[in-house]
């Protein structure tokens, strides 16, 4: 592969919140790239919605280079988010990225950064794969786009992936593409990382008990709507029910029956704290048939009625006008504020 002529020029979009780990990976293999290169392959910049210092995660604060709408163009834009994504949810920052898509620029994120992408309509058509947190709040707000359980999810200049050490084999995708197989495989190296991004590819199944179990999990995932029964997840893999029963004990101690109803419960108590949905549509949405049943098996596993849980703190709700942020950690200010109410 030629390399190109021109560095490659990211921006990252921080938003307050987002997660240091995974930005530091992300940029960290930008400058391996340029390293075992021995030339300045890419360049990065960061910048926030207002143009102001962004608080991460863990408390550390970065001065960004500008805001969005005034930083200089890009030949790719990546969103870091984490609890927060609704403070990009702004027009300058929508108008920006729309002209950078508009100009054939890549556009990615990882965590909660790809929301920002498909709040202004950007995911529409495309793959996103995003933390797992969030995939049962935002399935029916997003239904244009097509939302994966995948470790990462690149084609058609969208670039996404849930986050923390995932992020690392998003930006191995991109320096593969504009730098060339060996310096991808040189920063990985350096890096120690070694990475597959046909992990989730039907192409390249694993026969093995490991890939068969996580095979029957990912199914599971995929059907949480409507639930298959034991032979059927047993006949798509190829494998006896006794055997994936002995699989699932060995490895959760469980039955493959329990493990996939805890699935779909844990799927319905992300849509009560994330969604405003009614709890029949949860119910119908986590394969239960009633509301009734469905109530008398949440309050066994979890000992709350589904109505009781909802009321519980959540660090993200998103309803059809916009996403509420809660945050899960009271902080010390926040403390002197309930004090004083």
């Amino acid at each position: 592969m030629t390399l190109r002529e021109t560095p490659t020029d990211v921006s990252v979009l921080l938003v307050p919140g987002f997660m240091l780990s995974a930005f530091a990976l992300f940029t960290d293999a930008l400058r391996l790239a340029n390293w075992r290169s021995n030339q300045t392959l890419f360049r990065w910049s960061t910048c926030s919605p207002d143009g102001n210092p962004v608080i991460a995660n863990d408390g550390t604060v970065l001065a960004p280079t500008s805001s969005l709408d005034h930083a200089a163009p890009s030949d790719a834009i990546f969103v870091a988010a984490g609890f927060s994504p609704e403070q990009a949810f702004v027009p300058e920052v929508f108008a920006t990225l729309r002209v950078a898509d508009r100009n054939r620029a890549i556009l990615g994120g990882w965590d909660t950064g790809p929301l920002v992408l498909a709040e202004a309509g950007l995911m529409d058509g495309h793959e996103m794969a995003l933390h797992w947190q969030v995939m049962p709040a935002v399935q029916e707000r997003y239904r244009s786009a097509t939302i994966v359980h995948d470790r990462i999810s690149t084609g058609r200049r969208r670039y996404t992936a849930p986050g923390g050490i995932s992020t690392f084999d998003l930006v191995v995708v991109l320096i593969r593409s504009h730098a060339g197989e060996d310096i991808a495989e040189r920063v990985i190296q350096s890096a120690n990382r070694y990475t597959s991004t046909t992990l989730h590819s039907p192409s390249t199944p694993d026969r093995g008990p490991g890939g068969r179990l996580r095979s029957a999990v990912a199914f599971m995932e995929r059907n949480i709507a409507k639930p298959v029964s034991l032979p059927e997840l047993s006949e798509q893999l190829g494998i006896s029910t006794r055997s994936l029963t002995r699989l699932f004990q060995a490895r959760f101690g469980q039955s493959p029956h329990r493990y996939y109803l805890s699935l779909r419960l844990h799927h319905a108590a992300s849509l009560l704290r994330q969604s405003n949905l009614s709890v029949l549509d949860i119910a119908i949405q986590s394969g239960f048939s009633s509301a009734a049943r469905f109530s008398q098996v949440f309050r066994d596993r979890f000992g709350n009625s589904p109505s009781a849980y909802r009321k519980q703190a959540s660090w993200l709700r998103i309803d059809d006008q916009k996403a509420y942020p809660h945050a899960l950690i009271m902080t010390s200010d926040d403390q002197q504020t309930k004090g004083r109410q």
